[in-house]
């Protein structure tokens, strides 16, 4: 039997690890907040000694505002291309949209062959982002993933390694957080984007067989 004392040993060591693990997200976020805040501040500052306007300083700059414009004019008409801005757009790791609804959506106004190739392309090109946010960004969101998380994530990535990226691609939301978490462990480049690839292929023809079975 394990004595009294293990066992509160192995709870101050759960305890000082949860503290660790609030302690560096509380750092993370005040770092952010107070970077925000200088952010406003300076912003502040400028409008009211020399009248700078955000807005109007970044229609100025040259391209920036005339690819915004073009990105939320496609979007808008839902052209082919808007499509495909609104799935890579949406598949972001930030920006929880459910994108199982989005493509049943698309599906009943679109050739399947059609909405399956720009689907498919979009949310790769989501993930490609994601994978490299977290790979060269990483260390700034490192905090706020918990350390057990990272742990577990990696451990599976090393035993499951190609089933566990396609699994996870197949099934709905974790895929966003997974390629992100991915890119942080430095998963190899390569081999993810293949089999990533291969489970969102897999599961966008099993969504259309699901469609017209039962829509």
């Amino acid at each position: 039997m394990k004595s009294k004392g293990d066992f509160w040993r192995k709870f101050r060591k759960k305890m000082i690890e949860f503290r660790n693990d609030i302690t560096d997200k509380f750092i993370a976020i005040l770092f952010f907040a107070f970077a925000g805040f200088c952010f406003w501040v300076l912003i502040q500052m400028l409008y009211m000694f020399y009248g700078f306007s955000m807005i109007n300083w970044i229609k100025d700059i040259p391209y920036v505002y005339g690819i915004f414009s073009h990105f939320f004019i496609e979007i808008k008409q839902q052209t082919d291309l808007g499509v495909f801005y609104l799935f890579a757009f949406s598949s972001l790791f930030f920006l929880p949209v459910p994108l199982e609804a989005l493509y049943f959506k698309f599906m009943g106004s679109m050739p399947f062959e059609k909405i399956f190739v720009i689907a498919v392309a979009g949310i790769m090109l989501g993930q490609l982002v994601n994978y490299f946010i977290g790979r060269f960004f990483g260390f700034i969101f490192v905090h706020f993933i918990k350390k057990k998380t990272r742990r577990s994530m990696k451990d599976k990535l090393s035993k499951y390694g190609i089933f566990a990226v396609i699994f996870v691609h197949i099934i709905p939301f974790p895929f966003q957080i997974f390629n992100f978490v991915s890119g942080i462990l430095r998963y190899r480049f390569f081999r993810w984007t293949f089999f990533a690839l291969v489970g969102l292929v897999i599961k966008h023809i099993a969504m259309y067989w699901i469609y017209i079975k039962f829509f």
